[in-house]
């Protein structure tokens, strides 16, 4: 199969269908569209990416896998990297408003629970604080858990740097991580976030944050 310069995909996992469109030029995936810094990604293709995940005993988001496997069989698809991939899967999370909407297309988000799905919260509970829009970095007009889904989804923002509560006492900060297991939302695999991150920001970011052991994904 050909990709022309522009290649619509649609990919179909049960009643859960998500278009990618992959800008491709002189062979070389300009990935401009996927927030990578206007820099052509140079990474290995996503199924190999992949194999050196699971060989470390990481695990990968199963429409990832999926749409990685579609793509490494068509010549011209092989060797788009994993980030792109994963971008694929997730970036129009964006486009939706409703996180109902989102529930219903994404099996993978159907138990995502909204701040209101809560009822007999006590008082100080870290989601009813949610619910009363004490999140830092969160709008007041949208569902505080499809804000999270996009923000950790489609535009990567690792954990430690997703908004969290306010608080007087550093102590008594709120995990992200803690507040999206609340809500349901999954959390991805360590190491392929790691690798994401790392292909995303092109290893631009300091040593610290990325361990050596993920320069082999890069």
């Amino acid at each position: 199969m050909k990709i022309s310069p522009v290649q619509v995909y649609n990919f179909n996992f049960s009643q859960n269908q998500r278009t990618a469109v992959l800008p491709v030029k002189n062979n070389s995936f300009d990935t401009v569209s996927f927030q990578s810094k206007n820099k052509k990604v140079k990474n290995e293709p996503a199924m190999i990416t992949i194999e050196k995940i699971k060989a470390q005993g990481g695990n990968i988001p199963q429409p990832v896998e999926q749409i990685a496997q579609i793509l490494s069989e068509h010549e011209d698809a092989k060797d788009i990297p994993l980030l792109v991939v994963h971008k694929i899967a997730y970036d129009n999370l964006k486009d939706y408003q409703i996180l109902s909407q989102v529930r219903a297309t994404f099996p993978e988000f159907h138990d995502v629970k909204s701040p209101d799905d809560f009822s007999e919260l006590n008082k100080g509970d870290k989601i009813l604080q949610v619910k009363e829009k004490k999140v830092i970095g969160l709008n007041c007009t949208e569902d505080p858990a499809l804000q999270y889904l996009k923000l950790y989804y489609s535009d990567l923002i690792p954990l430690d740097y997703l908004p969290h509560l306010s608080s007087t006492n550093k102590q008594s900060l709120f995990s992200p991580a803690v507040l999206l297991k609340r809500l349901n939302i999954p959390l991805m695999d360590p190491l392929y976030a790691n690798v994401i991150l790392a292909q995303k920001y092109n290893n631009e970011l300091p040593p610290r944050v990325f361990a050596d052991r993920f320069k082999d994904f890069i």
